[in-house]
């Protein structure tokens, strides 16, 4: 086998597959982990309170800013 014998690159002997895998959400689409019922309570909100949302039981965290247009 070719290669074989020498350093070919940064050796992993206790190899975990997916261990740094996470999914992605855009934090346009924030609102879509919360219900309905909850979005329109907190819409017109008189003090401008936000909701605190809960994303670790949704998804593990990893956010992707998106402009908005």
């Amino acid at each position: 086998h070719p290669g074989y014998f020498g350093k070919v690159g940064m050796r992993n002997f206790h190899l975990k597959k997916n261990q740094k895998y996470m999914p992605i959400i855009n934090i346009d689409k924030l609102w879509s982990l919360v219900s309905e019922k909850t979005r329109l309570q907190y819409k017109d909100h008189p003090e401008g309170k936000a909701p605190v949302i809960d994303v670790v039981n949704a998804v593990s965290i990893t956010f992707h800013a998106a402009v908005i247009q």
